[in-house]
């Protein structure tokens, strides 16, 4: 677990939209970007600031449901 290949590139590690690691991007992962809607995030960027922008917001919630159903 934790090795993806997408296009020909390998991963080592959980994708970060698999926001709590447990290889599935499911309704845990969309509880824990709820649970901090809004709130504004430094480096090293919190798991819940999926695109590392300094905000989670709506972009992160459109990263994360792109993947949603995904398993890993």
């Amino acid at each position: 677990p934790g090795i993806v290949i997408t296009d020909g590139i390998v991963t080592v590690g959980y994708p970060r939209w698999d926001i709590n690691q447990d290889a599935k991007v499911d309704y845990k992962d969309l509880a824990i970007l709820g649970a901090h809607y809004g709130q504004t995030t430094t480096p090293p960027y919190a798991a819940w600031d999926i695109n590392q922008d300094g905000k989670v917001d709506y972009k992160d919630l459109a990263i994360l449901g792109a993947h949603y159903g995904e398993t890993y």
